[in-house]
């Protein structure tokens, strides 16, 4: 994951908490999440993913 910068040598810590993140893998899309607080981190590209995946889902049916 580049371009993050607050993290430490266990992985990618979360701002407000200050606990390692989670990974995690939904639909072939990366989230990372911080598991007392829950909060949500992606990163570059994937919100545009889960947009597109979501819009996709919602189409009717022809």
């Amino acid at each position: 994951m580049k371009g993050k910068s607050v993290s430490d040598t266990q992985g990618l810590l979360c701002p407000t908490c200050r606990v390692n993140l989670t990974m995690s893998e939904r639909q072939g899309i990366e989230i990372d999440y911080c598991p007392q607080c829950r909060g949500v981190w992606l990163d570059r590209g994937e919100l545009d993913k889960i947009i597109e995946r979501s819009e996709g889902a919602n189409a009717p049916a022809p």
